[in-house]
């Protein structure tokens, strides 16, 4: 077989190349190819990474330089890299011309569709448990409410509270501390007492916490002790004064004397009273709002006039009534199971001030079981609105417009506040029987606090029926439940009883009212002061309350509250 190749050139004998004369007798020049006459300046051999390549892939490492030379001064210029692998340097000078710092960026306005959103899904990493035997389990965390809710609280600027306190001594030596805020008293004491002639000045004198005391046989002394005060009559304890005592220096100086003429034997002065700002949160809230308010997110939106609606399902322990106390940030209702008609409106209850600042509270009779609880919460503007009347600006400010509500659910009557106090624990103590060794409380296991103090505690009594109050004291108390004296003290070194007939269900005010005499020597270690006490069931012998309560601060009839459902539920995995 033959083949046919073609001779000569392709198209027109217009196309024809030309040399460069003619070229250039047109005015151009042929296409030339650029010569690089760059030369290496330093350069690797490829052997010297091959270790490094077994460990990356690619790299990128300069392995030579290679620059154009200056015949005359011999000055390197136009030089390039070369690397490893192959790479393309970043053009930082291409993202400047692209991203500066001058750039103007569009700022979106701040209203509802900027508000982040929030899964609802809080399936989280599990969590390992175990049991007694050792054996690990895998739980996850589930929602305690559709859709998940969040802890939320009302806090404003820092407050500053003023304080300008005052301190003198009145005719009976009280203390007697003037003005607003809280402050510091300085006293100083001192004496110069015969204590073998006519007697002594003093023997102790004791107010706000802290006792002087003239010390026995030794004729001269001071001493200097400071009080932590607010604005209120401090009540005076003073023993061993057999003179009387005068108040000198415009209210600022007690002077004790004995019974060798008007001299000062001993005299206890107020030197200085520091006063003390304090600095709080404001809040829009009440305490109680604060502590159990819940919102569809963690402060981050405020919503403004968007209904919220959560479902709830609560496990009611035992058939019987509930009382439902329900408050809102701004307006909301609470409905049960699937009913149209709700259990309770309310139009605030959740504020600290003005007129909206009291929760709402219905009772109803409910199942042992589950309960479907489901609000609607809307939150207002707080009148931050433009010229249409559409939310703007300070409306959607979680510090000028929070949003929020809270659910409690008590047994029985209205939710009873639980038992709050600084009172301590103030067991054992070698000179007490056991029962006020185990049940014992007071303002100070550390000071005597000789006087008279009282408490007082609310508690819940399940069910109707006859109860049997213990109780004992140092040195002494009087008993008051709901306003009535049920009993009187003086026994610490075991406890005495007594039965309360026919005590109602629901809730309960016990009154205690302890008083620690005072003795030559006033140390916690010889004069200790206490009180404590228990209610059982006579029946079934089950303690319902005791003194202890206080250090507890248990919550009453309260069997459920909102914040409860922000607790995870875990289940195996």
């Amino acid at each position: 077989m033959a083949y046919y190749y073609p001779e000569g050139y392709f198209g027109p004998v217009c196309d024809a190349p030309v040399d460069d004369a003619i070229i250039a007798n047109r005015s151009r020049r042929a296409v030339e190819l650029e010569v690089d006459d760059r030369v290496d300046t330093f350069r690797y051999d490829d052997d010297f990474f091959n270790a490094v390549k077994g460990i990356y892939d690619p790299i990128f490492l300069i392995k030579a330089e290679r620059c154009r030379i200056d015949p005359v001064t011999g000055e390197r210029f136009d030089c390039v890299f070369e690397y490893v692998d192959d790479f393309e340097p970043i053009d930082y000078d291409y993202l400047n011309r692209q991203i500066g710092l001058n750039d103007v960026f569009f700022v979106p306005d701040i209203g509802p569709d900027a508000c982040s959103p929030f899964d609802p899904d809080i399936n989280i990493k599990p969590l390992s448990f175990y049991s007694t035997t050792g054996q690990q389990t895998l739980k996850g965390a589930i929602e305690r409410s559709s859709p998940v809710t969040y802890a939320v609280t009302s806090s404003t600027e820092a407050v500053v509270t003023a304080s300008d306190l005052t301190a003198t001594f009145d005719s009976n030596g009280n203390l007697v501390v003037g003005g607003t805020g809280t402050g510091i008293v300085y006293f100083d004491f001192e004496w110069d007492d015969n204590p073998n002639d006519a007697g002594t000045a003093l023997g102790t004198y004791s107010v706000a916490g802290i006792s002087f005391t003239q010390t026995p046989g030794v004729e001269e002394g001071n001493e200097n002790n400071s009080a932590e005060v607010t604005a209120q009559t401090y009540t005076a304890t003073i023993t061993g004064n057999s003179g009387g005592f005068t108040v000198k220096n415009s209210g600022k100086q007690l002077c004790f004397r004995d019974n060798d003429g008007n001299d000062c034997n001993a005299s206890l002065t107020i030197t200085n009273v520091i006063s003390v700002d304090t600095v709080a949160n404001g809040s829009y809230w009440s305490e109680e709002g604060n502590t159990y308010a819940v919102w569809v997110n963690p402060e981050t939106c405020t919503l403004p006039n968007e209904t919220q609606q959560v479902t709830y399902f609560v496990d009611i322990p035992v058939t019987d009534t509930y009382a439902f106390t329900f408050a809102t940030d701004d307006v909301g209702e609470l409905f049960l199971n699937d009913e149209t008609t709700p259990l309770v409106t309310a139009n605030g209850g959740i504020f600290s001030g003005g007129a909206l600042n009291t929760p709402y509270t219905a009772t109803t009779t409910l199942n042992q079981g589950k309960v479907k609880v489901t609000v609607r919460v809307t939150n207002s503007d707080a009148g931050f609105v433009d010229g249409n009347g559409e939310p703007e600006g300070l409306a959607y400010s979680w510090i000028r417009n929070p949003g929020g509500w809270y659910i409690k659910i008590c047994r029985g009557t209205a939710c009873q506040e639980p038992t709050t106090s600084d009172w301590v624990r103030a067991g054992p103590h070698q000179g007490w029987g056991d029962f006020m060794d185990t049940y014992a409380v007071y303002p100070s296991n550390t000071d005597s606090l000789v006087g008279t103090h009282s408490q007082t505690w609310n508690f819940v009594v399940p069910s109707a029926g006859d109860y049997i109050l213990e109780y004992a004291a140092d040195n002494s108390a009087i008993f008051t439940l709901d306003g009535s004296q049920v009993a009187t003290t003086t026994n610490f070194n075991s406890s005495d009883t007594v039965t309360v007939s026919s005590l109602s269900q629901g809730n309960h005010t016990l009154v205690g009212q302890v008083t620690n005499d005072n003795e030559s020597e006033n140390s916690w270690s010889k004069n200790p002061g206490g009180i404590a006490w228990t209610l059982r069931n006579s029946s079934t012998n089950v303690i319902v309350a005791t003194s202890l309560d206080l250090l507890n601060q248990g919550d009453g009839n309260l069997i459920w509250h909102t914040r409860k459902a922000i607790e995870y539920e875990y289940y195996e995995r």
